[in-house]
């Protein structure tokens, strides 16, 4: 379940929706109730989708670890597309949203791949 969690906090719907509510003086605030907003479903370990949401965290998580995988940037791209798939989320409105994370120094992904989920 901890994994989940960890994909959809850094997947980037979420990651956009927390820097846009975010209160701002120098740098953002994030509020605890700004997560409320992100309308995460309780984790179904039946759900495949909430079960490839775990592995690809759990993946990163190795990768990141291992410091310089060019695979990151891929696994991170997964997990939007899986994230986006939980919210009915389009491949265009992800493709709007990764843009405008670029836009303002966010992004983290590299080019959006199709996921196998």
């Amino acid at each position: 379940m901890g994994h989940y969690l960890c994909a959809i906090l850094n997947s980037s719907p979420a990651v956009l929706l927390l820097y846009v509510t975010a209160q701002w003086v120098q740098t953002p605030d994030y509020q605890a109730t700004d997560i409320q907003r992100l309308l995460i479903p309780q984790f179904d370990p039946t759900d495949r989708l909430h079960q490839e949401l775990a592995r690809l965290s759990f993946k990163a998580h190795a990768l990141a670890a291992a410091e310089g995988s060019s695979e990151l940037a891929r696994v991170q791209s997964q997990v939007d597309r899986v994230a986006s798939k939980l919210w009915g989320i389009t491949v265009s409105e992800l493709d709007a949203i990764q843009d405008d994370l670029t836009e303002i120094g966010r992004s983290k992904r590299g080019a959006s791949e199709e996921v196998e989920a």
